[in-house]
């Protein structure tokens, strides 16, 4: 059985924008969004043939929040979701992620400081 990409795009796009919204507004997300997008990844994996990708971001999510490496539960579900649902926009936004930790890294200690995160006063959260 083949799901059709446009399909799972649109679901995705969908399913993030409250996303989006929520993490704007209260810099949190609710688990009542996460968490069934995240059980529905794993048939979705099996289903596309994406399974052995979605279990190895699983064990680098596990890995990375049990060290303390500053991802947090939501974004965990969300990085196991894409890469069943939308393993090229998972990878477009660690790319993006890699450069402006890269472009942010190279700055002066002050050029950092006075970075400032949309809504926020200490600079970026994940």
């Amino acid at each position: 059985m083949e799901i059709s990409p446009l399909a799972l795009s649109a679901l995705v796009a969908i399913w993030l924008l409250p996303c989006a919204i929520q993490d704007w507004r209260t810099r949190h997300l609710s688990n009542w969004l996460t968490i069934p997008f995240f059980l529905a990844a794993w048939p979705v994996a099996l289903v596309t043939e994406r399974l052995p990708m979605t279990l190895a971001v699983f064990a680098e999510v596990y890995v990375a929040w049990a060290v303390k490496a500053g991802l947090g539960p939501a974004n965990g579900k969300i990085a196991v979701s894409l890469a069943a649902f939308a393993p090229q926009a998972l990878l477009m936004g660690v790319a993006l992620q890699a450069l402006a930790f890269l472009a942010y890294g190279s700055r002066s200690g002050r050029e950092r400081r006075s970075l400032q995160w949309p809504g926020s006063s200490s600079g970026p959260h994940c």
